[in-house]
This record gives structure tokens, sequence and C-alpha cells, in this order.
């Protein structure tokens, strides 16, 4: 059994390489979960007893390290081990903050969630058991006695012992926390009653708490340390010039009241922030407002996590290096980002200097398969270099391919290689434009990621040079497509990479893009690769064209980029899927706080264990300052694991949102100090604010949406119309979107006639900016058709929709559900104009089809049959239709009741048809 002491550390690191496989993974974590124990403020106890079960699973998978390692199964079980420990590191972590302790003394305990971890360590313990109890040799027999006190201490019952009930409830018979706060004996009585750690004197405590009720502008910021360093200089301020924060920051911090906040440790943030170049970087990674010359404590509240050391953080902020132990953990890190061994660096090499302005995002757990192409793009920027550096290098460079295919991880895994290597001397920066469709954002977003403003050179520390130099720094360009579908935008980037190319000879681009972006610039192929004319449009004669049709590659090389994250969505356990469906709802990036809000989770480090998760097996990915983000390929796909659960997190997401609105109209209206930042903190979220406009007009909670008509529902949408289009642009997909909600809310309301133009609008703009075969373009079609259907344009609607549904069996395939419904409407059209025997053979068509895919009883397959009855009735073939009518009526009995509109609708129908019939019968006698 592994040793409950010290001994603990060096045990871990020993065993974890002779683990199976994913169990020296699980062994490094098991040793953060002991650090973060160590670090604990409170709840210590019921931390250390939870550790302990920890390292009796690690100690059984020790033991039989070798049988498992032959078991296929158990790589699902190890996984599982994996995430799970994220969720015990998530949960102790929450305990190394000193946020703990209002939440310690205001709410209930986490019994519960405790529990849960307790008993699923035990589940993972009885797998592993269960995996080899076929096996009876004389070995395993030897072993289990070896791990019997392991195995016994899992099956022995966990007491919880709540860490402040008898502190919450002195402080109720005290008369609230700030009667406690104003009496020192009072407080000193509620902490005995606390498992709290010795560093947390009387004087902490009271700082912590009365920060907390802190009503100033100082109560934005999450960071404990940050939050009473501001009360401490700033109080009642929003914002404060950068030289007013940098005469006091770091060198005060020692300073104020209650921070608990050590010399050594103040030291170490000065020695991170010493020179201009960490500062800058500093700002510029805090910087969210407009203006450049102040921070606000909005932009702190964004850029720092509650949860987290504030000297890590800092660190993260400008790359730089915490200490001796701090800088293995950072090199190690980026080696396991890059794929390789970082070097090691100085904080005055010019080695350092690279890593300072390093951009680059960490690469996914699951990236493995691309050394073949990376290698082939980094010998292509380094091409012709000498050791020194000198030399010509290769010139800038274009991926294309379509989306979810892995451009920005392969873009990333070449600038990690490029800055190992020492080829991007100068750094290697990280320009993202997704959703950047105007010639303002896309400037806004390089000025952002280069550090500068506009019409000034980019250059910055690093050298021109004449042409031919070799590279010293790397310029990521990712999601470039959303730029070159708008004119402006196009022009503008053109312009951009043009002047980094005369400016900053040393300067290379690698720039990402789907294939599609050839619809939206038709020019001619550069010289550099017989490609698209993005290159041409990017730059003419300096970016090549790289197609990566390699990347589709794999195990399943033959499916297409949607079936693939099927795949890796099934593979998830159902708490993941669960998740993603809900983290779905996000229509843009978000933090951990509002995923908490999302998914419901209220106990410590819930949310964030599960992102981890999510993260480690590739749904989500990590954007900047703190936030995730999920891939449309992803997103769309997610939405229908868990319909029901989607709708639960459509009504918090809506909650969510229209608190935070309400939280900056306070701030706006009642704050003299504050209204700029609730302006700012709106603007951001503004996309967020335009998609739960929608989703409150469509929501099926009752407690959000049952008060809602279709005339109270159009104000939302034409304002969220409005807001997207400010904000994204004319042509950006979620505008379009808009567009089409607006519609389908006015033909609700028996408007077609206006309803028409805004389809025909949302079509035409699909078609120029998505294409002919996509999609949302087809679905268009068919909105359009339908409404000119409900007009009784029968003429102009049938080659619509014979259009969608020749589209559909090109793009999607005879059998797909969405071809079956562009056969049954084009049916239904030429019904309508007459067309019988053709309209006849249509709906037996997507009868047959329904039957084999969808299956006998689905609705889908009902409505068939309701429809051929129909049809057969309308030509006069009543003794055919009578059947199928019948037929028709009593699954819809069984299958969705008899009060069903639609049981309802085939009862008449039936009746029709038999009075017909009896017609025709009388008539013949």
């Amino acid at each position: 059994m592994l040793p409950r002491s010290t001994g603990v550390l060096s045990s871990s690191e020993k065993v974890g390489p002779s683990l199976p496989f994913g169990g020296a993974e699980a062994a490094n974590l098991v040793l953060q979960v002991l650090d973060a124990v160590e670090s604990a403020v409170a709840n210590s106890e019921n931390l250390k007893a939870l550790c302990d079960r920890a390292l009796s699973v690690l100690d059984v998978l020790r033991a039989y390290a070798a049988e498992l390692g032959e078991l296929q199964r158990c790589r699902a079980v190890v996984s599982r081990f994996h995430d799970h420990l994220l969720a015990i590191l998530s949960y102790a972590r929450a305990y190394t903050s000193r946020n703990c302790l209002m939440r310690l003394l205001t709410t209930g305990g986490d019994a519960k969630q405790y529990q849960d971890l307790v008993d699923e360590l035990c589940r993972l313990a009885d797998e592993m058991m269960m995996l080899l109890a076929t096996d009876n040799n004389a070995r395993l027999q030897a072993v289990q006695i070896g791990v019997h006190e392991s195995l016994e201490l899992l099956k022995q019952a966990v007491v919880y012992t709540d860490p402040a009930a008898e502190a919450r409830a002195l402080v109720e018979e005290f008369g609230g926390i700030e009667a406690v706060m104003a009496s020192g004996a009072k407080m000193a009585a509620v902490m005995q009653k606390m498992d709290v750690s010795a560093r947390m004197t009387i004087e902490v405590v009271s700082s912590l708490l009365k920060s907390h009720l802190d009503k100033g502008p100082q109560r934005h910021i999450r960071q404990p340390e940050l939050r009473l360093f501001w009360a401490a200089h700033f109080n009642g301020e929003a914002e404060v010039p950068w030289f007013a924060f940098w005469d006091a920051f770091p060198g005060l911090l020692a300073d104020v009241p209650g921070a608990a906040f050590d010399m050594a440790a103040v030291e170490e943030l000065s020695r991170l922030l010493a020179d201009g170049s960490a500062r800058a970087a500093f700002q510029r990674a805090v910087e969210r407002s407009g203006s450049k010359d102040t921070v606000s404590v909005w932009e702190l509240k964004v850029s720092f996590q509650g949860e987290e050391a504030l000297l890590a953080q800092v660190a993260g902020l400008v790359g730089g290096v915490a200490s001796t132990k701090e800088a293995a953990n950072i090199t190690a890190d980026a080696a396991a980002h890059g794929g390789g061994a970082a070097p090691a660096v100085t904080t005055s090499s010019p080695a350092a200097a690279a890593w300072r302005r390093c951009q680059l995002p960490s690469l996914p757990p699951t990236y493995t398969g691309r050394d073949e192409e990376a290698d082939r793009i980094v010998q292509h920027f380094t091409a012709g270099t000498t050791a020194d550096g000198s030399g010509n290098g290769g010139s800038s460079r274009l991926l294309l391919a379509e989306g979810g295919m892995g451009k920005s991880c392969l873009a990333a895994d070449v600038g990690w290689r490029l800055l190992r290597g020492g080829h991007a001397a100068a750094g290697a920066l990280w320009v993202d434009l997704r959703g950047a469709n105007s010639a303002g954002e896309v400037t806004a977003r390089f000025c952002a990621s280069l550090g500068v403003t506009p019409l000034v050179s980019p250059a910055g520390d690093v050298a021109a040079g004449a042409a031919g130099t070799a590279i010293r720094l790397l310029v990521v360009v990712d999601n470039a497509e959303d730029a070159l579908v708008q004119a402006e935008a196009a022009a503008a980037l053109q312009a951009l990479v043009a002047q980094i190319h005369v400016d900053v000879a040393t300067a290379r681009l690698l720039v990402t893009a789907r294939r599609s972006v050839h619809k939206h610039a038709s020019i001619t192929s550069s010289s550099g690769g017989g490609g698209g004319g993005a290159s041409s449009v990017l730059l003419p004669g300096l970016l090549e064209y790289d197609e990566l049709e390699s990347m589709q590659r794999g195990p399943v090389a033959d499916r297409s980029s949607t079936s693939l994250v099927r795949v890796l969505l099934a593979s998830l356990e159902k708490p993941q899927q669960q998740a993603a469906a809900q983290l779905s709802v996000f229509p843009s990036a978000f933090d951990e706080e509002s995923a908490a809000a999302v998914l419901g989770l209220t106990g410590p480090g819930q949310a964030q264990a599960l992102l981890a998760s999510l993260y480690r097996h590739s749904v989500l990915q990590r954007a900047d300052k703190g936030q995730h983000v999920m891939h449309m390929l992803v997103r769309q796909e997610a939405a229908k694991l868990e319909p029901e659960g989607q709708q639960l997190a459509v009504s918090r997401f809506i909650k969510l949102v229209f608190s935070r609105v309400s939280q900056w109209a306070e701030m706006y209206l009642t704050s003299a100090k504050e209204w700029r930042l609730a302006l700012e903190a709106a603007c951001e979220e503004a996309v967020d604010i335009a998609a739960a406009m929608e989703l409150l007009a469509t929501a099926r909670d009752v407690s959000v949406a049952t008060y809602l008509s279709y005339d109270k529902m159009e104000p939302l949408y034409r304002q969220a119309l409005e807001l997207r289009s400010r904000v994204l642009g004319a042509e950006h997909p979620d505008t379009i979107q808009s567009i089409t909600h607006l519609a389908n809310c006015i033909k609700e309301r028996g408007q077609c006639g206006e309803a028409e133009p805004l389809y025909q609008q949302a079509l035409e703009l699909r078609r120029r900016v998505l294409g002919e075969g996509h999609p949302e373009t087809i679905r268009s079609i068919n909105n359009l058709a339908s409404c000119l259907y409900d007009l009784g344009q029968h003429d102009r609607m049938e080659p619509l929709y014979r259009q969608a549904l020749d589209l559909r069996r090109h793009m999607l395939g005879a059998e797909h559900p969405d071809t079956l419904t562009s056969i049954n409407n084009l049916a239904n059209c030429i019904k309508e104009k007459g067309q019988l025997p053709e309209a006849e053979a249509l709906y037996r068509e997507a009868l047959d089809l329904r039957r084999r895919v969808r299956g006998a009883k689905h609705p889908d397959t009902i409505k068939s049959i309701s429809n051929l009855g129909s049809c057969l009735q309308a030509a006069g073939q009543y003794t055919e239709a009578e059947p199928l009518l019948r037929q028709a009526l009593e699954l819809r009995r069984l299958v969705l009741g008899a009060d069903h509109p639609d049981t309802i609708k085939s009862v008449g129908n039936l009746n029709n048809c038999i009075e017909s019939m009896a017609v025709v019968e009388k008539l013949m006698r």
C-alpha cells in the first residue's frame, strides 16, 4: 500500500511510469490533489480522508498494473479515474482559496458532493477488481493480500464533518456576520468552531469578510488578495490610471491589512514584473475596455479567477516563471503543449523574451497524428536558415481545410515547435478573427495581439530587416474566413498582413481558413502553391497555399467531420454528455462562473472539474482570459444529445443573462463611477444578450415564456436582429439566423406577405456567405417555399421544393430525414396543384423510406401513411385510402394519445373518407 505520509509524493512519482495506459497521468493528478490538500485553508479533515481513498484506488491500479494493462476495458476505467481525479482536485482547490470562508459561513456544507466523490472512488476500485475476477492465479491472490488495507478503507463508510456547522450556528446566535465582525471576541469564538488553517488569523478572516460585504466597486474583483489590495489603495474607485496602479502594485501588497501576503511572495511578483515588457504584457492581458490608460475593477474581475493564487495567475499572464519549482512546472507544461521539451531559459535571455511574447493556446491532450504536417510546415519556415538563425526562411503559409479538421491545433503545434527550436526569438502571436467581419474589428484584433495602436508599425521590439531574412516572429491568424466574406474586412486584413511583411521582414504569417473561403475570394492562385483565391486575397505572391487533405487521415478517415464529432460525443460518460448538451446553449466563449450557472452547479469546484474533463476529451477549447469555447460542429451535435436537459439549460442561460443585464442596469443608473463599466460589460456580452432575447421567445420553460405571445415575441426578435447586425455585421451567420427567426415569428402571426421578403433576404445571404449546398441554405430554400405555400403561390414554390430535394439528395443522401421531409413537401405541393399521380408516387417513396429509416411507429412515418391515404382519397380511390387512414388513426392513438391534435385530425380524415365512400356507393346503386 502506498504510504499516507510525505513519502507519498516520491512513491507516486516512481510508480507512475509502471502503471497501465493513462495511469501515469492519474498518478500525477494524485500528486496535485495531495498538494492542494496540504495548501487547504479549511475542511482539511474531509480532504485528507478523500485523498486517502484516491490513493487507495491508485494502490489497486499499481498492484495489478501488469494484469490490468493487458485488458482493453481497463483503459475506460483508468480514463474515468482520471476524470474523477479532476473532480477531486477541483473540490480540493476550492478550499485553498480564502474565498471559501464566506461560503462556509453563509451556506450549508457540501456533504452530498463529498459523498458522491467517495462513492465513485469505490465504484472504480470495484470495477478494477471485477476485471480481474476471472483470474485466480497465485500471484493475483498474493497481490490482493498486499492491497487488503486499501480495499478495506474503500469499503468503510465515510463520515463527513461539516467544517463550519457550529460556526454558522454561532454567527446566527450572535446576530449575523456584521455583528461578529464588530466584536473581536465574537470573531475569535466563531473561528474556534471552524476547521481552518492556522494561517487564517482573526485579522485575515476579518479583512476577507469585510471585503465580501463591501458594496464598493472592488466587490467585482474575485481574487481575494487583489480585492483587498484595491480596497486598501483605491477604495471607492472603479478605475485608476495604469501609472497609479504600478506605483502600488506589487510593492505595496505586503502592507495590505489582512492580506497575509508575505515579502517573499511580493519579491517574486516584483521580479516577474521588473521590466517594461513584462508590465506591457500584463496590461495587454488585462485590458478589455476602450481606454488604454486606465485599469478597471471589471477588467480585473474578468482576468483573475477567485480560486487560484495571485502569484500563479500573474505568472500566467506575463509568461514568466514564478520560482525554481514554478520554472520546472511551466517548462514541462509548455513541452506538453508543444509535444517536446522546452528549452531552459532565464528571464534575461532572448529565449525568455520569446516565451514572454508567446500567445499560443495549449494543445488538447488528444491532439496526435500531425507530426508529418507540422514538421513539413516548420521545415518550410526554417528552410535555408543556419544555426545562428540567419539565412532565408520560407514564405508565409495558408492552412486550408473544412471546419472541424484541426487547423487551429496544427497551427498552434507549428508555433510551439518553432518556439522550442529557437526559430521565433521575437515570440509567437495569435490573432483570432472568429466573428471579425468588419474592418474595425479586424484591425482591433490585430492591434490587441501585436500590442500596438492603429497606424503604428507592428514591429515593436522586432527589428525590421531586408527581404529574405530568417523568421524571428510568428503571427498566427486563425479563422480568417470570417473576415474574408466581407469586402471591407478582407481589404483591412490584406492591408495589415502586407504591412507586417513590409515593416517586419523577419515576421511570417501562418493563416488558417475554411475551404469554403474560395467561394468568397474568386481570385487567381498565388505563385506559391496552385491553390485558391484566399492566398491571393491575403498576400499576393507571398502567402503559399496548403490544402490539408491529409488532415482527414485516421481510423475514421472516410467519415465527415460531423461524424467524427458524433463519435467523440458518443464516447463520453453520461454526465459529460449532459454537460456538453447544456453548455451548447452558449453562442460564444464562456467562463467557469457562467458554466456553473447554466449547469446548475453550486458545489465547490464542480463546474471547474466538468470543464477540465470536457477539455481533456476535446469537447471544449480554451479561449483567452480564462474562458472556454465549444467548436461550432461540436455545439450543433451536442445540442442533440439531451433535448430536455438543453431546454433546462436554455432557461438557466436566459436567467443568467438577464440577471447580469439587471446588475449592469443598476450600476449604470445608481453609480457615478461604475456606469462606464456597465456599458463596457454589456457591449462585451452583446452576443449572449442577443441569443438570450431569441431564446426567450422560443423557450419551453413555463416560468420564462408562457406569458409571451407572438405579438410580444416579435419586438424581441427585432431587437436581437438589430443588435447582431450592429455587433456582428449584416452577413454574419448569426445575423442571418436572426432574420429567419423574425420571419418565422411573423409567419406564425399569419402575416406571410410580410415574412416572404425576410425569407428571401435570408436565402440570398446564405447563398452568398455559406454556398448553395450548405444545410442552412437548403433550409432557407425550404422556408421560403413553405411561406409561398401558405400564400397559395404554388407555381413559385414548386421549383424551390424541387431544388431543396435535389440538393438534399446530393448533399445528405437519399435516406437522410431532411431528404425525406423534402420528398413529403414536394408531394404536398404537387398534390395542391392537382398532379395526383406524381404526388402519389412521392408519398409512397417517402413512406417506404421512413418505414425503413424511422420505423413503423415514428410520427413522421404515421404522417406519411396519412398523407398517402389523403392523396388516394383525393383521387377517388376510397377502397385503398380507407385502410391507410384507419391505420394512421390507430397508430396515432397508440403513439400520441386520443387527445393529440394529429389524432383528432385523423378521426376527421377517416370519417370524410367513409362518408365519401357511402356517397359513391349510393350513386352507383
